[in-house]
């Protein structure tokens, strides 16, 4: 009887052991770990390529920051040729303070902030040059004056806070 019983105890040890072994859901367990460990193999490569892509955007950012100024001014407009208010030119219309002729893009400054020849970018008004300046401009450290053709186009633009973004001297934009 001892014996028979140690013969049923082999078989069935036999069986949980073959069981064991050949368990498709063992199987299947395990093509999902690896699966997993694939998933983090390729999340750990997006993660190091997004890594080098901040690095990259964090030096473009320093050498935009480096090059260029930003702030907030008061925008007004001026239309030189057709000055109805008396106030847009100190001198000759036809001429900057600069010797340029005034026209679209051309943008009053105080030059003790915004350097002559400067490029600016205006919100609301676009690319511009710091070509001009004028007696209230020159009183004040956080005003500028956008060029428009006609005295109504000015007085449409009105007086607002603007964001300007603007590169001492040449610089290609």
């Amino acid at each position: 009887m001892r014996k028979i019983i140690d013969e049923i105890f082999m078989a069935i040890l036999l069986i949980l052991f073959i069981f064991y072994i050949f368990n498709p859901s063992e199987v299947k367990y395990q093509e999902q770990l690896d699966g997993y460990k694939t998933d983090v193999q390729r999340m750990q490569l997006e993660v190091e390529m997004l890594r080098l892509e901040q690095q990259e955007l964090t030096k473009q950012v320093r050498e935009f920051i480096e090059k260029w100024n930003v702030d907030v001014f008061e925008a007004t407009a001026y239309a030189p040729a057709d000055n109805k208010s008396g106030m847009c030119a100190d001198s000759n219309p036809l001429l900057t303070a600069t010797g340029t002729r005034p026209g679209p893009g051309t943008i009053a400054v105080n030059p003790k902030v915004v350097p002559y020849q400067s490029n600016l970018w205006v919100q609301g008004y676009g690319w511009g040059q710091a070509l001009d300046t004028g007696g209230m401009i020159r009183a004040r450290d956080d005003l500028i004056d956008v060029f428009k053709w006609t005295y109504e186009d000015a007085m449409k633009w009105g007086r607002r806070k603007v964001v300007v973004v603007w590169s001492p001297g040449q610089t290609e934009y």
